[in-house]
């Protein structure tokens, strides 16, 4: 979920100093939805992505299975098809040439 939303937004989830404070900050901190720091990023898109981060394990996805059944219902879902060369092209706006 974390590199997912870093991919998405440009930024990291959470932002502490140290993994001491990352342990005891993480339980208390609120994530902005991907969506709200990226426009582009579809409603539904923003949702999964969330659902990945959920503190609490029952809210949480089960497994990798179910997230796969989300991300291919949402890339099914009318308007929302890609392929490779959005994806090369997304990527390159967000890491640039090299």
């Amino acid at each position: 979920g974390l590199v997912f939303y870093e991919a998405l937004t440009g930024q990291p989830a959470y932002r502490f100093a140290n993994e001491v404070e990352a342990i005891r900050g993480i339980p208390a901190a609120v994530v902005t939805p991907p969506a709200e720091r990226n426009p582009a990023v579809p409603p539904e898109l923003s949702r999964i992505v969330m659902r990945c981060l959920e503190k609490q394990v029952e809210a949480r996805y089960a497994s990798a299975g179910e997230v796969f059944a989300d991300l291919s219902a949402f890339r099914k879902a009318p308007g929302q098809g890609f392929d490779a060369a959005d994806l090369a092209a997304f990527m390159q706006e967000r890491v640039g040439k090299k």
